[in-house]
């Protein structure tokens, strides 16, 4: 049994805090949040002892893993000190706010001996783990592009209001976007080099609408990030090869799709089915990538196995390509990825 340890208890430490309650072989054993209202629900909600710091927490439970789903600022700090304390850390993405924290935070690993995930959760969702498998295949033929979309309304309800603040959350870029930059890399690995436009540019919030073509050897890919919608959320990712075309959209029905020349047909997946309630807030509406990326890490402490499917280093990668991303924004050309 693996005791777990929850820092943030915000829309997505609520959501990890949910899949820990569905978990054989994991236990939530505390929560650690600074804001006391926070921490009240916590207790209320998931009837865990809470602290304010991790001092406190680690000096008064037994938990072999920190899950941290703190704002995305505060995340190298609170990942150092939880690996230098001899905690295997799963971390929230985006990993952190540049590459120099990155490998702040890769040192620690190295230096600790623990083990610390990244939660790219798109390489645990059920359709996107699907659509990668048909693909790879070979069953729609030689792959030509890649095609992703990740647009909704700007997020009013974080802490502090931190999301809508660029220099603590990197903005929809960094925030929302590295989502499908990291799938990009997943399906293609890295690119040559990446060229992004923008639609608008506030100074405090950062670009709210970006598009994004990264460049490979015979094969285009696209991605498309927004944080400017009305209302809604919807993510998307179609792969054109030379005999079908293999889809994804949460807007779509069946989300999930095989096109040919004579038709459209339903891609059969593994859902997972789950009674926890997803978060209250923001647009998570389904526990089950979530539930998968965590109890990942934790069958691999348990085995004694190092996480595989998306390393720090990858996840570092991501950071990489959207500081890219943000200098062909300044400078209107393209950035070649040494």
């Amino acid at each position: 049994m693996q005791r777990v340890a929850l820092i943030g208890y915000g829309v997505m430490g609520g959501t990890h805090a949910n899949a820990y309650k569905e978990m054989p072989g994991a236990e939530l054993v505390c929560v650690i949040d600074i804001d006391e209202a926070k921490r009240r629900k916590a207790e209320e909600t998931l009837g865990v002892r809470t602290y304010a710091t991790f001092a406190e927490a680690v000096a008064a439970e037994d938990f072999g893993i920190l899950d941290c789903c703190l704002p995305t600022f505060l995340h190298p700090d609170a990942v150092i000190e939880a690996l230098d304390a001899g905690k295997h850390t799963l971390c929230e993405k985006p990993m952190a706010l540049n590459v120099e924290e990155c490998k702040r935070m890769i040192a620690a690993r190295d230096r600790s001996g623990k083990h610390l995930q990244v939660c790219h959760v798109l390489r645990w969702w059920p359709e996107y783990v699907k659509l990668k498998e048909v693909v790879r295949s070979g069953k729609a033929g030689r792959l030509r592009n890649v095609t992703c979309t990740r647009i909704g309304s700007t997020p009013l309800w974080s802490w502090d209001h931190w999301l809508e603040d660029v220099e603590r959350s990197g903005g929809a870029l960094i925030d929302l976007h590295v989502h499908d930059i990291d799938w990009v890399c997943a399906m293609l690995g890295r690119p040559k080099a990446v060229f992004a436009s923008a639609s608008e540019i506030d100074r405090a919030t950062g670009p709210a609408h970006v598009y994004a073509t990264y460049l490979y050897d015979g094969i285009a890919a696209f991605a498309e990030g927004a944080w400017d919608q009305a209302s809604g959320f919807e993510m998307a990712c179609r792969v054109t090869c030379e005999d079908a075309v293999v889809s994804y959209s949460s807007a779509q029905n069946p989300t999930l799709q095989l096109q040919t020349a004579s038709g459209s047909e339903p891609i059969p997946f593994d859902k997972v089915a789950l009674d926890g309630a997803a978060a209250e807030e923001g647009n998570i509406s389904d526990l089950g990538g979530y539930y998968a990326e965590c109890k990942y890490f934790v069958d691999c402490i348990e085995s004694g196995t190092t996480p595989s499917v998306v390393t720090a280093e990858e996840a570092m990668q991501n950071i990489e390509i959207a500081q890219a991303e943000f200098e062909s924004l300044r400078t209107g050309k393209s950035v070649e990825l040494p």
